[in-house]
C-alpha cells in the first residue's frame, strides 16, 4: 500500500512541474463556470423556464465541480501499451491497475481542490447561496468516489483497446462528449422529455452530475437517492468487470515491445 501512496504523492508533485499550464487550467475552470452560468441565466431570462437565477448558477457551479471526477484522459496507459513501457510494471511487484488508479486519483483530487479555490470567490462575487441539510450532504459525499470509480473503469477500459488499435483518442473523446451531455453537465436532465428522463435514470450518466446536484440541493427524496446510488454502484462494478476482462485478454496480445 505504501508504494501506491508514494505514486499518489509523486503524481501531485508532477502536476506542479509545469506551473503555467496548471494555473491556466485553473483559469479555464473559472471561465467555464462563469460562461455556463451566464448562458443559462440568459435562457432563464428570455425563455419560459421555471428556475431561479440562484438555482441556475448553483447548478452549474456544482456541475463543474463534479465534472472533475469523470473528466480525465488516461493517455499514459495508451502510451505504455503502444511503446512497450508496460514492461516496467509487469516485471515489478506492482499492479498496473493500482498504479494508474493512484496516479489519476492524485490529479483528480488536485483538480477538484483548485476548482473549489476558484468557485468560492465566484459564489461570493455573484452573491448566491444554497441550502442543504446534513443527511443530504452526507449522501452527496458518497457520489464522488463512485463517479470516479465508474469513469476510471470506463475511460481506462477504452484506453486498453490500444492492445488492438493504434490509438484510442478519438473513441475516448467521443465517449467523453456523450458522457458530458447525458450527465446533465451541459443541459440539466429536467429540460428533457419525461420519456427520456425515465430511461436516463437507469443509465449511469445522469448519476455522474445531475442527480448528485439534486441530492445536494434537497430536490430528491431518500428512496430516489438510494436507488440512484444502487444504479451507479452496479454500473461501476459492471464497468470494472469489463475493464478487467479487456485488460487480461489484451495482455495475451502484448509482446513486450509495444504494439
Amino acid at each position: 500500500m505504501n508504494k501506491y501512496l508514494l505514486v499518489f504523492k509523486l503524481s501531485l508533485y508532477q502536476a506542479f512541474e509545469y506551473r503555467f499550464d496548471f494555473f491556466m487550467g485553473t483559469f479555464k475552470y473559472a471561465s467555464y463556470i462563469i460562461l455556463m452560468s451566464l448562458i443559462w441565466l440568459g435562457v432563464n431570462q428570455f425563455g419560459n423556464i421555471e428556475q431561479t437565477t440562484n438555482q441556475t448558477v448553483t447548478y452549474f457551479i456544482f456541475a463543474a465541480l463534479l465534472y472533475s471526477f469523470s473528466n480525465f484522459h488516461p493517455y499514459y496507459i495508451e502510451e505504455d501499451i503502444r511503446l512497450g513501457f508496460l514492461n516496467q510494471y509487469l516485471l515489478k511487484p506492482i499492479s498496473p491497475t493500482y498504479y494508474y488508479l493512484a496516479k489519476q486519483s492524485a490529479w483528480t483530487i488536485l483538480e477538484t481542490l483548485m476548482k473549489i479555490f476558484v468557485i468560492i470567490p465566484i459564489i461570493y462575487l455573484f452573491g448566491f447561496r444554497f441550502t442543504t441539510d446534513l443527511p443530504h450532504l452526507l449522501l452527496f459525499l458518497l457520489y464522488p468516489p463512485l463517479i470516479f470509480f465508474f469513469a476510471f473503469n470506463l475511460l481506462t477500459g477504452i484506453s486498453n483497446l490500444v492492445f488492438w488499435l493504434s490509438e484510442a483518442f478519438a473513441l475516448r473523446w467521443a465517449t467523453t462528449i456523450v458522457q458530458r451531455f447525458l450527465s446533465g453537465m451541459l443541459v440539466p436532465i429536467s429540460y428533457f422529455s419525461p420519456f427520456f428522463q425515465k430511461i436516463s435514470f437507469y443509465l449511469p450518466f445522469e448519476h455522474l452530475g445531475y442527480v448528485p446536484i439534486q441530492v445536494l440541493t434537497n430536490q430528491f427524496e431518500l428512496p430516489q437517492i438510494y436507488a440512484s446510488l444502487t444504479i451507479l454502484a452496479s454500473w461501476s462494478m459492471v464497468m470494472f468487470a469489463i475493464r478487467q476482462t479487456v485488460w487480461r485478454i489484451g495482455l495475451y496480445q502484448y509482446e513486450g515491445t509495444g504494439i
